[in-house]
């Protein structure tokens, strides 16, 4: 039996820090996707987005360079665009340094 496939791409995501860095802005873009086929899975250094439409598959993980609060993640999806913010678990706050 010869079953046809949809073809899979990694989604656009765009990460930032928030405006208070004490945690990180995610968007990924998943046009045409409807918010009952996405799946987002957190981990503590990472997360994972799969959403499909008729024509297309969207798979992807990433890692992240902070650790996170993965109980407080928040998603929202909109138009086409999955929103996810996800607090620091520690401050990355440095301090200035003195050069000599």
């Amino acid at each position: 039996m010869n079953t046809l496939t949809k073809p899979t791409m990694c989604p656009d995501v765009f990460v930032n820090h928030n405006d208070n860095n004490d945690g990180l802005n995610i968007e990924i873009a998943l046009p045409g996707v409807s918010q009952e086929e996405i799946k987002l899975t957190v981990g503590d250094h990472h997360f994972c987005i799969s959403g499909g439409r008729d024509d297309l598959q969207f798979d992807g993980c990433y890692q992240l360079a902070h650790e996170i609060a993965k109980e407080k993640t928040t998603a929202k999806f909109e138009n086409g665009l999955l929103q996810i913010g996800v607090p620091f678990i520690e401050s990355i706050q440095g301090i200035d340094v003195a050069i000599e």
